[in-house]
């Protein structure tokens, strides 16, 4: 009977049950696609992260999956907590201070920083494919696939497709209020049809207008297109939204900007963002957070 050491590792947040769940493998070196797939399908998480052998100029390569089969180019939450998994098991090679490692993934070799203490994690950071940005829908049409009204989106700042590895579509809304209204379940068929007219995997909705005084923005995630209703916390978007920020001079490069998402679904979690670059040019974005784990056993494989 083959076996494998499955876990659950809660990102974004320093309690358990909260931020965003990820299924991490961490010795994924004997399993085939087909079984990866079924394995992040009986997780029945947002993604899998799957670590294998490095196969070019990373220390580990990893893999995504979601519970549907779909995989994915990078995920900021199991980064974050496959990475936090990584280092508890004594795999990161230092007792203290920074360690830096490189994950090969289908959106590039990116570095991930684990913030160590007497070999426990603190803190992981991770690198992200460098921005680009294209044309959103007009605003009305992204108001009508979230079910608000169109005076519900901030004028101030544009409805816009952005990548730092994964494309999705910015939403600003004026209230938080407004954000909090949208049912995900009922506007799921509305949002799969609008990613699939603009090319993204998902719609970030997101308010300047947030719940603890000093943070930048809170956000939902939206990805029907990956078999993913509401994604609790998302590191990739938060990057993304990140640089939007920095692109529209809503914030400056170098700037800490933490980001709020998941109180609307019971799952609260907080994204820490770094933008490099000039005002109004955002070129390099790295995305952290702390994690817990939550879950670990051994799953039968066929």
């Amino acid at each position: 009977m083959r076996t494998v050491a499955a876990y659950k590792v809660d990102a974004f947040t320093d309690r358990a049950l909260a931020g965003n769940a990820a299924g991490v493998v961490l010795d994924a070196a004997g399993l085939t696609e087909a079984e990866m797939k079924a394995v992040a399908r009986e997780m029945n998480l947002s993604e899998t992260a799957f670590f294998l052998p490095p196969e070019g100029k990373g220390d580990v390569r990893v893999r995504f999956f979601t519970p549907t089969g779909a995989e994915v180019d990078l995920c900021g939450d199991a980064t974050i907590g496959g990475f936090h998994l990584y280092a508890r098991e004594g795999r990161a090679g230092s007792s203290g201070g920074v360690v830096t490692l490189h994950q090969e993934t289908k959106a590039g070799v990116l570095p991930v920083h684990i913030h160590l203490s007497g070999g426990v994690p603190e803190r992981v950071t991770m690198g992200q494919a460098p921005p680009k940005f294209k044309p959103g829908p007009p605003a009305r049409r992204a108001a009508d696939a979230l079910g608000l009204p169109a005076n519900a989106l901030d004028a101030a700042l544009p409805v816009e497709r952005a990548y730092t590895g994964i494309w999705t579509l910015l939403v600003p809304l004026r209230k938080r209020a407004d954000l909090d209204a949208i049912d995900a379940a009922a506007v799921s068929d509305s949002v799969l049809a609008l990613s699939k007219e603009q090319g993204i995997a998902s719609v970030h909705a997101f308010t300047r207008e947030t719940r603890e005084r000093g943070n930048a923005f809170s956000a939902r995630h939206f990805a029907p297109a990956l078999g993913i209703l509401e994604d609790p916390v998302t590191g990739t978007a938060s990057g993304a939204l990140g640089a939007y920020l920095v692109k529209h001079r809503v914030q400056r490069p170098g700037e800490r900007i933490v980001g709020e998402q998941g109180d609307a679904i019971g799952r609260p979690g907080r994204v820490e963002v770094e933008v490099d670059g000039a005002p109004g040019d955002p070129r390099a974005v790295r995305v952290g957070g702390r994690a817990v784990v939550s879950f670990e056993g051994r799953m039968v494989l066929p």
